[in-house]
């Protein structure tokens, strides 16, 4: 699902600090986010956090 820039913000803002700069693995995709005129993009998705699911963002494979 493609995702606006303030949701992806969002999401980064609530990710628990414990998970940033971690490179875990998605057990679900959510969606992206791709800057105009980039060839990268900003993933969403589900991990494995304590005893359920976080909702994080990589870019480049690194939780932000």
């Amino acid at each position: 699902m493609k995702l606006t820039k303030k949701q992806i913000e969002t999401i980064i803002e609530n990710t628990p600090k414990a998970l940033k700069g971690q490179h875990p693995s998605f057990d679900n995709d959510f969606g992206y986010y791709m800057p105009s005129n980039a060839n990268w993009a900003y993933r969403a998705g589900w991990i494995r956090y304590r005893d359920g699911f976080a909702l994080v963002v990589k870019v480049f494979g690194i939780v932000q």
